[in-house]
């Protein structure tokens, strides 16, 4: 793995990781210790790698594959910096997650929503055991995603598994709420007051 700079100057991720090497449970604690910045890192992996692990073949995102990848192999980190990385495009996946529409991106919805569950049905002990403020990142992603595919009994468990651990924060209440009242309600009604859904909906908070 390879370090990135931002078009702001800012390399990433910042401060570099504290292991050089990682196995699977280092690559959990990578994960931790980069909640709420940017963990971005150029990958460089060995061709016959991917005889025994896999990107997904839909839209799901890279994540499941990353702790699939540490899981069988070990990684290394280096301070280079090999990637300047532009944001400047309109048609970036962050300003995508900021406008989805229910119909129009109802695939890319459902792919994110089985992504989340994948990973956590796979990863989710391990990672609760050696990253539980990931895990809460991922229980909250993985109910918003679920919300916005209607798929409204897990959208309530994970934030009702959310709301268990963070007992006193808004946020799993707000999503056990948009798991009754259903997606579109959900979205509306946090537009009008304002809310994060249609900034961070797939995006944890750092406060968390």
């Amino acid at each position: 793995w390879f370090r990135c700079r931002m078009d702001d100057g800012q390399i990433c991720p910042d401060p570099k990781p504290s292991r050089r090497d990682w196995d699977y449970d280092g690559f959990l604690a990578f994960r931790e210790e980069t909640r709420g910045r940017w963990p971005d890192m150029v990958r460089c992996v060995r061709r016959e790698c991917f005889d025994r692990v896999h990107y997904a073949s839909n839209r799901m995102g890279v994540d499941k594959f990353h702790f699939d990848f540490a899981r069988l192999f070990r990684s290394r980190t280096h301070d280079d910096v090999l990637r300047l990385y532009h944001q400047d495009a309109s048609d970036r996946l962050v300003e995508k997650n900021k406008s989805l529409d229910l119909v129009r991106d109802r695939e890319y919805i459902r792919d994110q929503a089985d992504g989340f569950r994948d990973l956590l049905l796979v990863h989710g002990p391990d990672i609760v055991r050696k990253a539980p403020g990931l895990y809460r990142d991922y229980l909250q992603r993985a109910a918003a995603t679920a919300i916005l595919a209607n798929r409204r009994l897990a959208g309530f468990a994970y934030a009702a598994a959310l709301a268990w651990r963070l007992p006193f924060s808004a946020r799993p209440w707000m999503f056990m709420a948009a798991s009754i009242i259903g997606p579109g309600p959900a979205i509306w009604l946090s537009r009008r007051v304002r809310a994060s859904w249609s900034r961070d909906i797939l995006r944890p908070s750092p406060q968390q």
